[in-house]
């Protein structure tokens, strides 16, 4: 299997049986989590134990970004009570209510 990016402007193009598919996947939710806690970017690499500028990268669909430091992502968001399933034909993504709640008041203010 061939692993290959098409950079289109800022869009990405990946087949879906690339193995690349499901880092981006990923890197969409680890963000989607990240917003819905109401978290900078400095505040998740904090709780993850990375760097802002890995985090950066790997938002920017980065596909070159350890196995390791995913894993660390995953794990922040997951002990903030965030759930995320990646399947062949769909992606589900469950956030606390009490975030969400958050995040509602912090847009109203």
């Amino acid at each position: 299997m061939t692993n290959e990016v098409n950079r289109v402007g800022s869009a990405v193009e990946l087949s879906d049986d690339s193995e690349l598919y499901h880092t981006v996947q990923v890197a969409i939710l680890v963000r989607a989590a990240r917003s819905a806690l109401g978290w900078n970017q400095a505040e998740l690499a904090e709780r993850a134990g990375i760097s802002k500028p890995t985090l950066q990268r790997f938002e920017q669909l980065d596909v070159s970004t350890r196995v390791g430091t995913i894993g660390k992502l995953i794990k922040a968001v997951r002990d903030a009570g965030v759930e995320f399933e990646i399947h062949q034909d769909k992606v589900t993504i469950s956030f606390p209510e009490r975030s969400i709640e958050e995040v509602i008041r912090g847009s109203r203010s």
